[in-house]
């Protein structure tokens, strides 16, 4: 079913603020679920509306707020709040410290899922600004030699300024995603070989029969995973391992462009960078840069619309 983009943004905020958020929580909500499906992600997009629904029914009083601010360095505790609207709290912090200092790192416990994580690197870009983010969540994934889930599928984003859109990396430390799985189990495919356990710690590639999920690259996609672990959750003082889906971490590190060189050198740095990746193609081929094609397809659905389920679309307009 294929509908306009607009119609479904207010179909998300009317049932966002009709489950207790305010206008602007609602805004934020359905700006992070629309743009993983405009960006091609519907792992990440509007099937998490139901969860989020259900979330927004059982929060407490607590918001995220600063508790600690020290020159480029600061700590935000969610308050156990929708990692939505934490990531981005945080990330608007980092961006403004930032702005005065150069440079900015942000901590931030007692969150929990945020969705795509590019999203929130994309907002400290359309502000002008490199960033960095690590992510932690719920034991999901074995150490590589492992059987048993005890990292989160963890990832990694970055953005940096560019025109017309910012270079966008986005990556899970796993070999696939939670949220494809529940894809795969919904349409009757099997999941790549070399991706999941079963119960028993035996390969599988049935995702209805998927209790652990490896890391990808082997003893590579592992470490970084750790990586993310210790930075992501130990050191902001977050769960080591968020049994209980809660108190996830989230590390921001924002950086202006301008801060170790001019601006004009840090620009026409990454414009004859992405044209000699560019030229690397052969002729009958296309290098993308990371986010290329994503922002290709969300200019593509703008136009078109989003294709949603019905099972969805019952859900919207309820």
């Amino acid at each position: 079913m294929l509908r306009p983009v607009e119609d479904i943004r207010r179909a998300v905020e009317r049932r966002c603020r009709a489950h207790g958020a305010s206008h602007s929580e609602a805004a934020r909500l359905a700006d992070v679920l629309i743009e993983a499906e405009l960006r091609g992600r519907p792992t990440h997009g509007l099937n998490r509306l139901e969860s989020i629904l259900k979330r927004l029914e059982r929060r407490g009083p607590e918001r995220p707020r600063l508790i600690e601010e020290r020159g480029p360095l600061a700590r935000v505790d969610g308050g156990d709040e929708s990692g939505y609207l934490v990531a981005a709290f945080a990330v608007e912090a980092a961006a403004r410290i930032a702005r005065d200092q150069g440079h900015a790192l942000v901590g931030v416990r007692r969150t929990r899922h945020c969705g795509m994580l590019g999203y929130y690197a994309g907002l400290a870009a359309e502000r002008g600004l490199v960033a960095l983010l690590f992510a932690d969540c719920a034991p999901l994934m074995a150490p590589w030699g492992g059987t048993r889930a005890v990292l989160g599928t963890n990832p990694i984003a970055a953005a940096f300024p560019f025109s017309p859109d910012p270079i966008l990396i986005d990556l899970s430390t796993a070999a696939v995603t939670f949220g494809a799985l529940d894809r795969l189990r919904a349409t009757g495919r099997p999941a790549p070989e070399g991706t999941v356990l079963d119960a028993d710690g035996r390969p599988t590639t049935d995702p209805t029969q998927a209790k652990t999920i490896l890391p990808f690259g082997g003893a590579k996609g592992y470490a970084l995973g750790l990586l993310v672990q210790m930075l992501g959750g130990v050191l902001v003082g977050g769960a080591p391992v968020p049994e209980r889906y809660e108190d996830y971490g989230l590390l921001v590190l924002a950086l202006r462009p301008d801060l170790f060189c001019p601006r004009e050198q840090y620009e026409s740095g990454v414009r004859e960078l992405v044209a000699r990746l560019k030229a690397a193609a052969p002729a009958d081929a296309e290098v993308l840069i990371p986010g290329e094609r994503a922002f290709r397809e969300r200019r593509e659905r703008l136009q078109r619309g989003i294709e949603i389920p019905e099972d969805l679309a019952a859900l919207l307009d309820e």
